[in-house]
C-alpha cells in the first residue's frame, strides 16, 4: 500500500473516497466509502490529508488578518492600543513565513504563541480565541 494511502486511512478513519489518493473504493475502508445510492463520499478528504503544518498556517492567517483589520482601525481613531496591536500583527506575519518556508515545526512556535495570546486584552481581546487555535494546533502537532 502506497504511503498516501496509508496515511489516508491511519488519519481519517471516516467515510471518504478520493481518487487521487485512491485508485477504486477497493482501498477505502469496507463499507464505509460507498453511499447508500452507490455514490461516493468526498467530504472529509481535505481535511484527512492536511498536516499540522497546513492547519497552523491556516488558524494563524486567520489570526493575522483579524489582526490586520484590527490594526487599520486602530490606526485610523489614532487609538492608544494601536502599537501592541502592531507588534501583534508582526508577530503573526513572522511565524507564518517561518512556518511556511518551513524554518520551524508547528510545536517550535508554542512559546511564541503563548506570548502573543497574553498580548490579548483590551482591544485586542477579539484575536484571542484564533490566537487559542492555533496554540492548540501547535501543541497538538
Amino acid at each position: 500500500m502506497s504511503d498516501a494511502r496509508t496515511r489516508h486511512s491511519r488519519t481519517c478513519g471516516s467515510a471518504c473516497y478520493c481518487p487521487t489518493v485512491y485508485s477504486s473504493a477497493d482501498w477505502c475502508p469496507p463499507g464505509l466509502c460507498v453511499s447508500k445510492t452507490g455514490g461516493y463520499r468526498f467530504d472529509s478528504c481535505r481535511a484527512c490529508l492536511s498536516t499540522a503544518r497546513e492547519d497552523l498556517v491556516r488558524a494563524i492567517s486567520t489570526a493575522r488578518d483579524q489582526a490586520k483589520k484590527l490594526l487599520t482601525a486602530l490606526e485610523q481613531q489614532s487609538h492608544p492600543e494601536t502599537s501592541r496591536s502592531s507588534s501583534l500583527y508582526l508577530a503573526l506575519v513572522s511565524i507564518r513565513k517561518r512556518l511556511t518556508k518551513d524554518e520551524q515545526s508547528p510545536s517550535a512556535v508554542v512559546a511564541e504563541l503563548e506570548q502573543l495570546v497574553t498580548l490579548c486584552a483590551g482591544k485586542l481581546a477579539r484575536i484571542k480565541p484564533d490566537l487559542e487555535d492555533a496554540l492548540r494546533i501547535a501543541r497538538g502537532a
